[in-house]
């Protein structure tokens, strides 16, 4: 019997890894934009991804490599792995040629199934099955190329189809791939619970003079993680937590994912869980203003400023949104509200709250 076909899209560590996980149940083909081709010319060389886990040591797992339009045709499942800058980018490009009846999902950064959705809606691709989750589904670093580290997370993965009353089926289907996938009840959820939104990009932000002065890497938890800034880690929390509440999503804050990932052990606080967790000994690469903006300016712009702007429309106050997209904004001497990353990119900004609840569980598309 022939095995399934999946294409994924993306060519950093999380698309390596990603497809390195599909390869044990479907026949996989890894692509890219032809800009980024060229950084798989050693997958395709090898006939594989080099990985190095701890559930099976370093191994070469095999993979095609090809053109992208003839990949996603080609694919009954295809799973896009790119920050969420290039959502919309890759949506136009696969849309038009996605096998009738595939499955969409764009993993990492959430808001990309939101744009597909939408992209698919204007296409009158009804056969066509969008989704996202919050975050990868492992943790993954690049060794060199065509080489990573990966480990599965043990949890902590939300993800969202489009229309929400597929998500259960498309857990149960995805399963024997990533068993710790857990059902969103909106894609809003998977937007805005964006752990690099409420971990990272606040803490780096507060800690910008070692990050773009400092040599080398730093402790990014271990040194900056104080008393002061886990305080505001809570506070983005509890606000897009509020936000996802008032438009019709729910579920855990970022405490209790945190720990489902595996991460850190269950405590009364975040603070507690953080102080005894394995990311305080993540180094993260410092020495120059670049440094802080690959920290922050993704996630300040297409979760934080978008958890903002949701909540005015919803009548929910956003005060440390609002404030480190603004500090943020000045830090890094860009408008970062006023980026693609708002909701004007989905055309709903100042919907009404019931016309939120529609699009975030696919009701209705967003449009872009």
């Amino acid at each position: 019997m022939t095995d399934p076909r999946a294409c994924v899209v993306g060519s950093g560590p999380g698309g390596l890894a990603v497809a390195a996980d599909l390869a044990g149940h479907y026949a996989v083909t890894i692509s890219d934009l032809p800009a980024f081709m060229g950084q798989l010319d050693v997958v395709r060389e090898a006939g594989g991804v080099t990985v190095s886990s701890s559930w099976h040591g370093e191994s070469l797992v095999p993979m095609a490599v090809a053109e992208l339009a003839g990949s996603v045709a080609a694919a009954e499942l295809v799973v896009v792995a790119v920050p969420a800058p290039h959502h919309r980018t890759l949506a136009d490009a696969v849309v038009p040629v996605l096998a009738p009846g595939a499955t969409l999902i764009f993993v990492g950064d959430g808001g990309g199934g939101l744009v597909a959705h939408s992209v698919l809606a204007h296409a009158e691709r009804e056969d066509v099955l969008a989704a996202e989750t919050n975050c990868l589904p492992h943790i993954s670093r690049s060794l060199g190329p065509g080489r990573i580290a990966a480990d599965r997370k043990t949890g902590g993965v939300l993800i969202a189809a489009l229309p929400a009353d597929r998500t259960e089926d498309l857990c149960r289907r995805l399963a024997p791939v990533w068993p710790q996938l857990q059902p969103a009840v909106s894609a809003w959820d998977t937007l805005l619970l964006n752990y690099d939104a409420i971990d990272t990009a606040p803490t780096a932000l507060l800690n910008a003079a070692a990050i773009e002065r400092r040599p080398g890497g730093f402790l990014l938890w271990g040194e900056g993680a104080s008393t002061a800034v886990v305080r505001v880690i809570v506070a983005v929390d509890a606000e897009l937590l509020a936000v996802r509440r008032a438009i019709g999503g729910g579920g855990p804050g970022f405490h209790e994912m945190f720990v489902a990932q595996g991460l850190a052990p269950p405590a009364e606080t975040f603070a507690e869980s953080l102080s005894r967790s394995k990311v305080l000994a993540s180094v993260r690469p410092a020495g120059s203003p670049e440094a802080l903006e690959r920290l922050t300016a993704s996630s300040l712009a297409w979760t934080l400023a978008v958890g903002a702007a949701l909540g005015r429309s919803a009548g929910v106050p956003t005060p440390t949104l609002d404030a480190l997209v603004a500090l943020g904004s000045v830090m890094l001497g860009r408008d970062l509200g006023g980026e693609a990353g708002t909701l004007s990119a989905l055309e709903v900004e100042g919907a009404d709250v019931p016309a939120l609840v529609r699009v975030g569980r696919g009701a209705d598309a967003a449009r872009v």
